[in-house]
């Protein structure tokens, strides 16, 4: 008589070792592993060619996920603390030490910027209408002329030697009175000033505007990384870091940052709603080519290290393991019902 068929529950332990083993077998093998990852590239790009992205997740998920991310993940300590690392470590740099700003920065991005902000005539108006508006303006300019005037007296009276004794022997009532004189003529030289943002709007065009920022920028890019390295210590890095930690933590419970955020949003599903996620990617420049370098950078090392540690196993048998113990499988292979595990 030939020998009893084996319970389901041994051809399901049987098959569950043999799968687990299979796929083990191939992300350790080279050739195996590269031809997985082509195929499975291929197979997500060609479906890629006719899903879109509004059909792939809506705009409402995206927008939920990135509100989660950027307004509502609690910050933790250690943010900070990384920041600080981080620009300890930059701020270290031996390439810095013999560097300059323009080393630093491409000088045709700056130009470009420089010349797209000359253009910029409504934006320059607006912020010479507010400048003509400012009482702080006007009060701005009326405390450097007060400085200024006290400084210049200060200073011919000083010449002549007779500052220190000329000012005890005036009155008290005497001295507060050219006081309010100084402080009067320099409202009246604040209030003066209130026209110079027009005149400056009527003689600086756009050529005179760029030359001057760039004749800036060209200074600028000359001046040499090194002392502002120097004068920049671990304890004013911890100062800046605490200063964007609390800035960017006001920010996100601002309601307009969190309508930006869904407006941005709205407008990305706008133009690409109705694209194929494929066209999608070629927009962002993502093409096969670099999608298969970076997974052939990474898998081969990653899986390398979680099967060397038994994780690999643990992971794809715990993914396996409730198929072959249930009776889906059990049913397949013509044995009953299986004992689940």
């Amino acid at each position: 008589m030939p020998d009893p068929a084996p319970p389901a529950d041994c051809i399901a332990a049987r098959a569950l070792d043999a799968h687990v083993a299979w796929i083990l077998d191939r992300a350790a093998d080279g050739p195996a592993l590269d031809a997985w990852l082509v195929d499975t590239v291929d197979t997500l790009l060609a479906h890629a060619e006719t899903l879109t992205l509004a059909e792939a997740v809506s705009c409402e998920q995206v927008t939920e996920t990135a509100l989660r991310y950027a307004a509502d993940l609690p910050l933790t300590g250690g943010i900070p603390e990384l920041i600080c690392a981080v620009a300890r470590a930059l701020r270290d740099q031996p390439a810095l030490a013999d560097a300059c700003i323009g080393d630093l920065v491409p000088d045709d991005a700056i130009r470009t910027f420089i010349a797209k902000i000359s253009e910029l005539h409504g934006l320059r108006a607006g912020a010479v209408a507010e400048l003509h508006r400012s009482d702080a303006v006007r009060g701005l300019v009326a405390t450097l002329c007060l400085h200024a005037l006290r400084g210049w007296i200060g200073e011919a009276a000083g010449r002549a030697g007779r500052l220190g004794a000329l000012g005890q022997r005036l009155p008290a009532t005497v001295r507060d009175a050219f006081d309010l004189i100084l402080a009067r003529a320099a409202e009246q030289a604040g209030d003066g000033a209130a026209g110079l943002p027009e005149y400056l709007l009527r003689h600086i065009d756009d050529h005179a505007l760029q030359d001057a920022l760039e004749t800036f920028w060209d200074r600028l890019a000359e001046m040499p990384v090194a002392p502002l390295r120097e004068g920049l210590g671990d304890d004013d890095i911890e100062d800046f870091a605490a200063l964007a930690y609390g800035y960017w933590q006001s920010l996100r419970d601002h309601p307009t940052y969190r309508a930006m955020i869904a407006r941005g949003v709205d407008a990305v599903f706008e133009r690409y709603g109705d694209t194929p996620l494929r066209a999608l990617l070629v927009d962002l420049g993502v093409d096969r080519a670099m999608m298969l370098h970076e997974a052939r950078h990474y898998a081969p090392s990653v899986l390398a290290v979680l099967h060397d540690r038994g994780i690999l196993e643990a992971i794809v048998r715990a993914q396996l393991a409730p198929f072959y113990a249930s009776d889906a499988f059990a049913g397949a292979v013509g044995g009953g019902t299986a004992t689940t595990r």
